[in-house]
């Protein structure tokens, strides 16, 4: 019964221990302080402070991800484009998880501003157990600006002893 859940059998009929599908197999959280400068790019670049990994535990599992890291800019608005790349193994090669879709962020961040870069997306990996699987945050800066700052530390006013901090939580589900 190790594993299993009370499962009843409708009216009349007795509850018997049985599998239970679906559900949260594991969940691995991760933090950093590293700062990543977007400048004028028109690519997408991974953002540090979001990079995590997780090794499967189960065949068919999907990988909830949530991220989240703010960002900073002195100068122009920019237009902000997010995505989330991921990779088999550390030597793997960095692919969209999104099939090239990303979430565009328009106009949200003004002159001398912050704002928070929050994603979450269920992604279908199909690898086998015992996969370590890499993702990342992408951001682009559609329109040139050249000073976006991603996770940017030491920032006036912030309060003694805090940190800007990335966040990243993968959680395997059935």
């Amino acid at each position: 019964t190790n594993g299993q859940a009370l499962i009843t059998g409708g009216t009349g009929a007795n509850p018997s221990w049985g599998d239970v599908s679906g559900g949260l197999i594991q969940t691995v959280q991760s933090k950093s302080h590293t700062a990543t400068s977007i400048g004028a790019a028109a690519t997408f670049i991974r953002i540090a402070a979001t990079e995590s990994n997780i090794t499967t535990q189960q065949s068919g599992s999907k990988i909830f991800v949530h991220m989240s890291v703010g960002g900073e800019i002195d100068s122009a608005p920019g237009n902000i484009l997010m995505g989330l790349q991921y990779k088999i193994g550390s030597s793997g090669t960095w692919t969209d998880a999104m099939d090239g879709d990303c979430i565009q962020e328009n106009g949200t961040v003004s002159t001398n501003g912050t704002m928070g870069h929050n994603l979450m997306f269920v992604h279908t990996h199909g690898q086998s157990v015992g996969t370590q699987i890499y993702y990342s945050m992408v951001l682009s800066n559609s329109n040139g600006v050249t000073d976006y700052e991603v996770n940017q530390q030491g920032i006036s006013g912030t309060p003694s002893g805090f940190n800007s901090v990335g966040v990243s939580i993968l959680q395997e589900i059935a």
